[in-house]
């Protein structure tokens, strides 16, 4: 996704192909990066149905291959080396340093945690690598003006996590572990009131999203626009199959 977000980015601006190769591949890396330390903080044991890297190779083999991973990244970006290679590196450790601090959040969280409390840390811990591969973009076609970026990724970012959340919310709570439709069933909601309150709010924080993403210059967000269309779809599917099984 943040590969994709990267190339269709740097498409609409007119970046050089090996550009947009470097800022999709520094993106995608440190995705994956975030997804390696993630599992083995959490302790989860699988990823998209295969054994979690930590659970396969151990704990200290997947620490050193997340780091590779970071490290990596930075040297895919500066592969396609221009003048404004060194802003799009400090802007890349900003993103790292605050994904860093929501994944702190995350951990930190206790088993009162409130709806609006767990949204605000999804969007702080997913939203920065979301937005950066259109920052970099907007960086390197010499674009400072990305103010609107953030928002719109932050808010996609917590629309994406409520609508992961209601589809694994029966798989979350079993397990025992952080879910924001969860926490409205822990303050008192029914499970269908929770479900209908989480998917009007993500529907609301993807509108605004898009609302965002239209606002970056030179169209360049309208790809962080397309995705938020997509997650909307997903959430009315669900609907379409919630529906299906009430009859």
């Amino acid at each position: 996704m943040r590969a994709r977000l990267a190339l269709d980015t740097a498409r609409i601006l007119g970046l050089p192909e090996a550009t947009n190769i470097a800022v999709a591949a520094a993106s995608e890396l440190l995705h994956n990066a975030s997804l390696v330390h993630d599992d083995l903080q959490d302790g989860d044991t699988t990823r998209r149905g295969q054994p979690a890297l930590w659970a396969r190779f151990g704990a200290a083999s997947a620490l050193c291959a997340g780091d590779l991973l970071l490290s990596a990244a930075y040297a895919a970006l500066v592969s396609a080396a221009t003048s404004r290679t060194g802003r799009a590196v400090a802007v890349m450790h900003e993103a790292v340093a605050a994904t860093i601090a929501g994944q702190v959040d995350d951990l930190s969280a206790t088993s009162d945690l409130s709806f609006e409390r767990a949204i605000d840390i999804a969007g702080a811990k997913s939203g920065p690598l979301i937005a950066l591969p259109v920052r970099l973009c907007l960086i390197l076609a010499e674009i400072e003006d990305d103010r609107h970026v953030m928002r719109a990724a932050t808010l996609l970012a917590s629309g994406y996590q409520i609508a992961d959340d209601l589809s694994d919310l029966e798989g979350d709570r079993l397990a025992g572990t952080t879910n924001i439709v969860a926490t409205s069933i822990n303050a008192g909601h029914s499970v269908s009131s929770a479900r209908a309150r989480a998917a009007a709010y993500a529907r609301a924080q993807l509108a605004a999203s898009r609302d965002a993403a239209r606002t970056v210059p030179r169209r360049a967000g309208l790809p962080l626009a397309a995705l938020a269309d997509r997650v909307e779809t997903g959430l009315a599917g669900m609907r379409v199959m919630e529906a299906d099984h009430a009859t």
